[in-house]
């Protein structure tokens, strides 16, 4: 019985399982529903707010969007929609304050203090704080505008996939060696030709390659819903129009492609923790509720700033970081007097505890099988 055997009779019937189909077909419903965003803008609405496209940021367009709508931006008709998401990112900056007070000098510098606040709460280091002063000079001002509600939505529909492949691999990789407890086949497996190595590597490989082939089928759903109902025009607008007092000098575009890598190794790490916790546990239910209680875990559990550790090894849950939130988180990873910013150490970390993982459940497979003589 050769790898190769092994790995597509193996990913057969992960496919094939009627719980897999059943999770897989509310994972696609739910991602079309969430990328449809109904109950956002219309498309007559989304057209005329791309019609300041490209235009810098600054006094002369300041004044122009003053003299057109209310002081506080609240009112919106067909004549002055154009500047309504140019209002939306000043308001993200100063608040609910008459707009027509501020300058475009005054703007930026408001965000561009974000570090140096976060350094006086003590929830940065002076090191960090250097860090991100280098990145906040490489962050251009004054911004151009670009209409990047298609991009938020893009980016928001990603971090829904993070939990919908935490929901799908908790279901149906949680058989995957449990199974063979519960039909009592384990023992077959003694008698194959190659042993307990290579069908212990066919199976990971194939529980690993459904939930990739999954994360890449929901995003080309996203990609194609998203860019027929509001188009994909929003990749060259810089974060800060969404998000005014993030330091990171990414684009939409940038910032989703490092969304997207992000979550290749996350779909490996739940690839991967869900089948080693169904070598453990032995049982299908224990595995699901002990990878949801993670996600519960990581959603209700808060730290105050001054628990600098916890608070961070947090953020860096999957998914915390992959929701476009974590664009305001300020932590870094220190090497000496080198930095890494979550986004750059997550893959790192997600693959040295996914291979921690693998190596865990390898040492509880060939243990198992021994006791099972």
């Amino acid at each position: 019985m050769n790898f190769k055997i092994i790995f597509l009779y193996e990913f057969k019937k992960i496919i094939k399982s009627k719980l897999t189909i059943a999770t897989v077909i509310l994972a696609v419903l739910i991602v079309m529903y969430t990328s449809l965003d109904i109950g956002g803008n219309s498309k007559g609405v989304v057209e005329s707010m791309k019609e300041i496209n490209g235009r810098v940021i600054d006094d002369t367009l300041l004044q122009e969007m003053y003299s057109s709508i209310d002081d506080y931006g609240s009112e919106w008709t067909t004549d002055n929609m154009k500047y309504k998401g140019l209002a939306s990112f000043e308001q993200g900056v100063v608040g609910h304050e008459v707009l027509s007070n501020y300058s475009a000098d005054d703007i930026y510098e408001f965000r561009s203090g974000t570090p140096h606040d976060a350094y006086d709460k003590g929830t940065i280091t002076k090191g960090e704080l250097k860090w991100w002063e280098s990145e906040e000079n490489i962050v251009k001002t004054p911004f151009t505008y670009f209409y990047h509600g298609d991009m938020f939505l893009l980016a928001s529909v990603i971090g829904y996939i993070c939990l919908l492949l935490l929901l799908v691999s908790s279901i149906s990789l949680s058989s995957v060696f449990s199974g063979e407890r519960k039909n009592r086949t384990d023992q077959i497996i003694l008698c194959t030709k190659n042993g307990k190595r290579v069908i212990f590597g066919a199976k990971i490989l194939a529980g690993v390659t459904f939930l990739i082939s999954l994360y890449i089928v929901l995003m080309i759903i996203a990609f194609m819903v998203v860019a027929i109902t509001k188009g994909l025009d929003g990749w060259k607008a810089c974060v800060q129009l969404s998000f005014p007092y993030a330091a990171y000098p990414y684009t939409f575009g940038e910032y989703i492609c490092i969304q997207l890598i992000i979550l290749l190794f996350v779909s490996v790490l739940f690839a991967v923790l869900a089948m080693v916790c169904s070598q453990l546990f032995g049982k299908t239910v224990a595995v699901t509720g002990f990878m949801m209680g993670l996600f519960f875990f990581s959603g209700i559990i808060t730290f105050p700033d001054s628990f600098r550790i916890p608070q961070h090894i947090l953020s860096l849950f999957p998914t915390e970081l992959t929701t476009i939130f974590s664009l305001y988180s300020f932590r870094l990873i220190g090497f000496g007097t080198h930095y890494l910013s979550d986004y750059q150490a997550a893959p790192i970390i997600y693959i040295s505890i996914s291979l921690l993982i693998l190596y865990i459940g390898y040492r509880s497979y060939q243990c198992y099988q021994i006791k099972g003589r």
